[in-house]
């Protein structure tokens, strides 16, 4: 970051990807110490590259109330959020790796990330703000895998946000990593962002797509497909129903059974049978 040349560099890299039709970019350096003016010089640069209407997102260390002098890249402070917030069109908290070592003291940061970053770090009303969750499994002193869970993150982040009312810069949530995110997690997320029971569990179920007739007779090769398992009969239905759908656009007729515990359900259309 203290080298001008390389600030140019990126900054003209981003400028080439707007001319390629973007709507925006997102800054991901790390480590970047609080209060860093190169970082905000590079930021001011991209601003003015990119143009009006197109989105500058920014990843940002997670906040805290005062700067460690011996770690200053592992806090942003309430100043320096402001003025990274005065350039952003969109922050992102990478709110893990925090080295914590109870879920009882997670919760409770995540807590003070929701309420501080919403209702003081983004003074603008401008910036949106994003919380970034964890969900990969590597343990090690930095990101404790019991500790920094998606639930224990989640459920802090519903007590940090409640009595704030709407109209505030938050925006929601982010899970780190896509790739990393299983079953299991998806519906946590589900539970308890989003308020209801998830409709994919872990399990899975295997899908024969059959291709029927009228008269229930075969008139081509099976194929098969592994599908989640859903636990209630309704959502089992649903689930083979979409793919049978799915199937019919590129063959008519077409009908998907699925066999769970011994029993086969055939779908065709509007109705299991």
């Amino acid at each position: 970051l203290g080298d001008l040349g390389q600030r140019q560099s990126m900054v003209a890299e981003c400028r080439g990807l707007m001319d390629e039709g973007f709507d925006g970019i997102h800054v991901n350096i790390e480590p970047v110490d609080d209060g860093n003016v190169e970082f905000l010089s590079l930021l001011r640069a991209l601003r003015t590259a990119i143009g009006p209407g197109r989105a500058l997102s920014v990843s940002a260390i997670r906040p805290g109330p005062v700067r460690l002098p011996f770690a200053p890249n592992f806090l942003w402070t309430r100043g320096y959020y402001a003025r990274v917030g005065e350039v952003a069109d969109q922050v992102v908290v990478m709110a893990y790796d925090t080295a914590l070592p109870t879920a009882s003291l997670y919760r409770r940061y995540l807590s003070y990330v929701a309420h501080t970053v919403t209702s003081r770090l983004v003074s603008n009303g401008r910036t949106r703000v994003l919380v970034g969750i964890p969900t990969y499994d590597e343990t090690g002193l930095m990101h404790r895998g019991t500790v920094e869970t998606p639930e224990n993150a989640l459920l802090g982040l519903v007590a940090g946000l409640r009595g704030l009312g709407a109209g505030g810069t938050f925006e929601g949530v982010a899970l780190y990593a896509e790739w990393t995110t299983d079953d299991k997690e998806w519906a946590v997320y589900d539970r308890l962002w989003r308020g209801r029971q998830a409709l994919l569990p872990v399990e899975r179920v295997r899908v024969a797509v059959l291709p029927l007739g009228g008269d229930g007779h075969l008139e081509g090769p099976r194929a098969e497909a592994v599908l989640p398992y859903a636990r209630k009969l309704g959502q089992q239905r649903a689930l083979a129903r979409g793919h049978a759908a799915g199937a019919g656009r590129e063959r008519a007729g077409r009908a998907a059974a699925v066999r769970d515990h011994g029993h086969v359900q055939r779908v065709d259309g509007d109705h299991l049978s």
